[in-house]
């Protein structure tokens, strides 16, 4: 027969054991939960929305509407650390590029190499571990890498903010990053099955015609419930929705990174990296594309 202290005990472990399910599955809940659609004026010239879908999946993409001819606006690609080197940067999360550089806007940008992931501690870069990328990268006219690849693709900022996917004309490119196209001249270049199938977190850049206003777009995803990402072709669809005619795809998965400033040498994470498979952690990137602005005045703050 059992004993009265017994079952006290194994009822009060069912207890326990119930509250602690419960109030797990209600974090989980919570977190992975969609946010809710939002539009923010961040600084001159620099708007930023959140959009939130549930079909064909649950998406939560983080878009910035950059008007190039505002004035005190200023593109910067991560300069080399190790200029010459066959590795010229070292690995730093796109928060630390922002925080030390003084920027108010960031996003991750290149492909890289070497980069491996075995588990949360057995993963290459770790922070300052040197790195190249797959790319273009030019910062403030130094160029350090060049595109080995065919299919890569470079987007270009001349001094004037203006945005192009050819190369100028005579002389080192101003900023270059580089990646895969989405749209050239309108026409999609995203017609493989793995670009009609594969949804991953994105980061990608596109620019209306005659370069007026630049698109930084991140993609969540990996995370069920919240945002499982994107296809390239459902990417490519967005930013023709934009009115977008050229667009390009940078670094994504756990690379994929949006940081703004907040307060001095500070910053705000906008978008929900997954790096190692656990939301809301930064990876360590080889180089980033960033954005000097003004600060907003209090009228013109607005969000909704």
């Amino acid at each position: 027969m059992r004993k009265p202290y017994q079952a006290r005990r194994n009822r009060t472990r069912l207890v326990v054991l119930s509250l602690l399910v419960t109030t797990v599955v209600a974090v989980w809940r919570c977190y992975f939960a969609q946010p809710p659609a939002t539009t923010e004026s961040l600084y001159p010239g620099v708007r930023y929305e959140r959009r939130v879908w549930r079909k064909p999946r649950p998406v939560t993409l983080h878009l910035l509407v950059i008007d190039t001819r505002t004035p005190g606006l200023r593109f910067l690609v991560t300069p080399p650390d190790n200029p010459g080197t066959d590795r010229p940067l070292v690995a730093r999360t796109t928060s630390e590029f922002l925080r030390e550089r003084g920027l108010q806007v960031a996003i991750n940008a290149d492909f890289f190499y070497p980069w491996n992931s075995d588990g949360p501690f057995d993963h290459y870069p770790h922070r300052r571990d040197p790195v190249t990328v797959e790319g273009d990268a030019v910062s403030e006219g130094v160029r350090y890498a060049t595109r080995d690849a065919k299919w890569l693709e470079t987007l270009y900022l001349s001094r004037d903010n203006r945005p192009s996917l050819a190369p100028p004309k005579g002389g080192v490119p101003w900023n270059a990053v580089g990646g895969h196209a989405l749209l050239r001249n309108g026409v999609a270049q995203t017609g493989s099955a793995y670009d009609k199938t594969v949804a991953d977190p994105r980061t990608a850049v596109g620019f209306s015609p005659g370069g007026d206003t630049l698109y930084f777009v991140c993609v969540d995803g990996r995370q069920p419930g919240y945002s499982d990402g994107m296809t390239l072709v459902e990417l490519a669809g967005f930013f023709r929705s934009l009115g977008v005619r050229d667009a390009i795809n940078l670094d994504g998965g756990g690379s994929t990174t949006l940081v703004v400033a907040d307060g001095k040498r500070r910053s705000r994470v906008l978008n929900r990296p997954i790096d190692q498979r656990f939301p809301g952690k930064e990876r360590y990137v080889a180089n980033h594309l960033g954005l000097y602005a003004m600060p907003l005045t209090t009228e013109g703050n607005n969000r909704r």
